[in-house]
Order: C-alpha cells, then structure tokens, then sequence
C-alpha cells in the first residue's frame, strides 16, 4: 500500500517543450502527489470491506440479494487493486531513484516507517499485552491455536502457512480475525526483492521480468489448482505476483518516450474489454473454484485494473473519471485505507456481535414491518456502521500514532540523479 508519490509533466505544448508541438492527451506520472491515486486506494479499500461486510450466506432470491451477494463475492478484487497500485508507485520510485547513493537505505527506511509500526504495535497489543490483561480472551483452543503459531505473523510468513496447511482461515477464529494479513506479507515479500531487482537490470531487461512474473504466476496457480490447493491459488506470493508485476510494468511503460500517448488513446478499450472478461468470468465462477476462474481469471483482473489506472492516469482533468477519483471522500477513504485494512475485519468480527447485519434486519422486519426490504436496507446500513467505525478507528490510529513515525520520513528524502524525461510526441 505505497504511497501515491509521482509527479506529472504537463502536456507537450503547455510547458515549454515546443509551441508547435501536438497537445499531449496524457501526462507522464512521475513524481509528487496525485489525488487521484487516493481514490483509486479508497476504491480498493470500499471493496475490501464490501466483502468483508456483506453476507456471503443466505441471501434472499430477489435481486437486491443476489446482486449484494455477487458484490460481495467480487469485493476481494480489492485486494489486488492494492498489488497493482503498489506495484506501480514502487517501481516508479524506484526508477526515478535508482542513482541515489542512498537507494537501498532510504527505499526501506520509507517503507519500515510507513509499514511496522501499525503492523507490529497490534501484533503487539494482542500477542504480547492482552494475554496478561484479559487471559480468559486466550482459553478458547482456537484463539490459543493461533497465539501457538503467531510466529509466522512476526515474520510477515501468513500466506506461507496458509499455503502449507492448505487453509485460509489458519488466522481467524472466535473474536481473534487476521486472515486478511496475507495480502501484507505477499506485499512485504515484493518489497524485499524488487529494489534490488530494479537496481540491477536494465528497464528494457524489467520489461521481460514483469512478463515473465506473470507467465510463472499463471503456471503455478495452474499447478496448485491441479494439487487442489484452492488457498493457496489465492494467498501465496508467486501465484498473486502477476498484480504486483502488472502495475509494475505500467510504471516502466510510462517512462517511455512515446509509448505513453499510444497507451492513453486505447486504455478506455482495453479497460472495457478486460473489465467486461473478467466480470464473465466472475459470473460463471464467483467462488474462483474452477481451473479457469483460479487461473486467468486472476490474470484478467490484475490487466483490467492496471487499464483502469492507465485510464485513470492519463485521461484529462476534467473526465468524469478523474472527477470520480478525486471525490473528497474516495481520497480521504485511500489516505487512512492502511489502518482501515488492518482494523476492519478485528472491528467486524466484534460489531457483527454487537449490532450485526441479521440484527439490524430483525428490527426492520419487526419494529419497521418493511418485508423483505429488510435485508437490503439491512447491508446498506451495517455497510455504512461498520465502514464508519472502521475509518475512525484508522483515522485516530493515523493522527495519534501512525504519524509521529511518518514525520521522520524527512531525514530520508529521495533524490534523483536525474529530472524526469519528458514525454515526446
């Protein structure tokens, strides 16, 4: 969950590269921050918790129900918005880095501020503080079970042992909710390679890399399919690495001379017919239990989100998609979508207890008489309840803790040893 760090150059034509130039349709992202990319991570981040929130189980037959239950289905794709955007703001940095004399240190200093200390400070608080305050919360075999193998979770290693037990739920049980920490081991893991990855090849030679990660992608989720290890397929690093490798290789595409404009003029099409083949594919394979839905399907949803960020990226101000990504809430939703990530499901699991959906429906039902309009008015407002709290528990967490490491983010300051090459037309 990188931060949104690049700049754009304006078009050719508007800022001395050439009065007679042709208007460029597109900017090149580069440096500096982008609003726009908040709203692509709040979008991320609504998806998430919209698969999270929504009932997965005995939804109604009408329409409302169905068309929540396939939203839900569907809201896991939030995750690999995630990988993409990551891989595009990463590999952008660290293009735009590479000839700094504090590469390496700086890169993972950044992260290790951005990162730890929300992640280990909860780690903390419920492995090393709440056994001693409330030990009762820890008797439950299951919840012991977890704090037994909580070590994975020090070493950023859930997904790896959720591949070898072939289980995704190897996190969760009772109030004690963690499964969704596969995603930020599976991002951890790409932050240990790729800067070096970067620093010694070539762009031209990244080109073929970020290709060949999504051909190994594709074939080893084709080989655990067919060891039916379904967890797996979804959860281990080299099978989700083709989103990670999609954003990259966008990063480098951008960094290009001309290609850029061409990209820009055909990203509509190829956002619309990747969208509209992975939406087929979602509906003949919600649960992705099948070969094709456990094997392209996951490749047509890491190209049709990195077209859409193409999209995004180089369509014009005044777009009602670029609008759509600059709406003040999506944005504030992407700046606090870390904290959210890593509190919502803890936060689910105790409000679904609390004030959950199905009660929320039986008091419309009896105190309202509203029928069978219970159950969508039901989700929309457990959505919003549960969203809410979400964000402002992220939003305290932010301003009360999160930031104080940020601030230090200063004596690490990037500086690359070249401006940024404009794009030609």
């Amino acid at each position: 969950m990188a931060d949104s760090a690049i700049k754009t150059i304006p078009p050719l034509g508007q800022s001395g590269y050439g009065q007679n130039a042709m208007p460029a349709p597109a900017a090149s992202p580069l440096r500096g921050h982008i609003p726009a990319l908040d709203g692509v991570r709040g979008l991320a981040i609504v998806l998430v918790m919209l698969c999270h929130f929504i009932p997965r189980t005995d939804h109604p037959g009408s329409m409302i129900g169905r068309l929540f239950f396939f939203v839900g289905r569907a809201g896991w794709s939030g995750v690999d918005l995630f990988f993409v955007l990551s891989g595009f703001l990463i590999t952008g940095i660290l293009l735009d880095d590479r000839g700094d004399r504090h590469y390496f240190r700086n890169f993972y200093v950044r992260r290790t501020l951005r990162i730890f200390p929300l992640y280990y400070g909860l780690l903390a608080v419920i492995f090393l503080m709440m056994p001693h305050l409330w030990p009762a919360l820890f008797s439950n075999p299951g919840v012991a079970e977890i704090r037994s193998h909580q070590g994975w979770l020090w070493m950023y290693a859930t997904n790896i042992l959720m591949t070898m037990v072939g289980d995704m739920d190897s996190f969760r049980f009772g109030w004690l909710e963690l499964n969704t920490f596969w995603s930020l081991a599976v991002e951890e893991h790409f932050y240990l390679v790729w800067p070096a990855t970067v620093y010694l090849c070539s762009r031209r030679s990244l080109v073929g890399v970020c290709a060949a990660i999504g051909v190994i992608s594709l074939a080893t989720r084709g080989w655990y399919f067919h060891k039916g290890n379904i967890d797996a397929v979804y959860v281990f690093t080299p099978c989700r690495a083709d989103a990670l490798a999609a954003g990259a290789l966008l990063a480098l595409l951008l960094r290009t001379q001309r290609l850029p404009h061409i990209l820009a003029r055909f990203a509509p099409v190829v956002t619309a017919v990747f969208g509209v083949s992975w939406l087929i594919s979602l509906v003949i394979d919600p649960a992705r239990e099948g070969f094709w839905g456990c094997t392209f399907g996951y490749t047509l949803c890491a190209v049709f989100y990195a077209a859409l960020l193409l999209w995004v990226l180089t369509v014009q101000p005044s777009n009602p998609l670029k609008k759509t990504f600059n709406f003040a809430a999506l944005r504030s939703l992407g700046k606090y979508s870390y904290g959210i990530y890593v509190y919502h499901d803890l936060l689910h699991n105790q409000l679904t207890h609390l004030f959950g959906q199905r009660r929320i429906e039986s008091l419309l039902r009896t105190d309202l008489h509203i029928g069978n309009a219970a159950y969508g008015f039901s989700v929309i407002l457990y959505i919003i309840l549960a969203g809410f709290v979400s964000f402002a528990v992220a939003w305290v967490s932010w301003q009360v803790y999160e930031k104080q490491f940020l601030k230090l983010k200063r004596f690490f300051a990037y500086h690359p040893a070249k401006p940024p090459v404009a794009i030609q037309a």
